[in-house]
């Protein structure tokens, strides 16, 4: 009995909240800020990975690149100099 008279209020409170906040109208730069507060606090990780700090300057290198590139297009394949068979023509008769 007591799990269900628990239920039971919590159900009927839960309702009457519900109502009330129907009730509630925010003005829509209100609603503007909250996501724009929400948006930074759901990047905060983010961005803190991604700035470096003024206290901790960073002294990594970039790293080095090597003097020759290798080509983006590939060579054509040079062409034989002897020929790989012969063809004979066939004699007259």
């Amino acid at each position: 009995m007591k799990v269900w008279l628990i239920s039971f209020i919590l159900l009927f409170g839960g309702v009457e909240f519900y109502q009330w906040l129907k009730a509630i109208q925010i003005p829509l730069p209100v609603y503007l800020g909250l996501g724009l507060l929400l948006a930074i606090a759901s990047n905060r990780t983010k961005t803190q990975k991604s700035v470096p700090s003024e206290s901790a300057p960073t002294t990594s290198k970039p790293p080095s690149m090597p003097n020759s590139t290798p080509p983006l297009i590939p060579k054509p394949p040079q062409p034989q100099n002897e020929i790989s068979f012969k063809i004979k023509r066939p004699k007259n008769q």
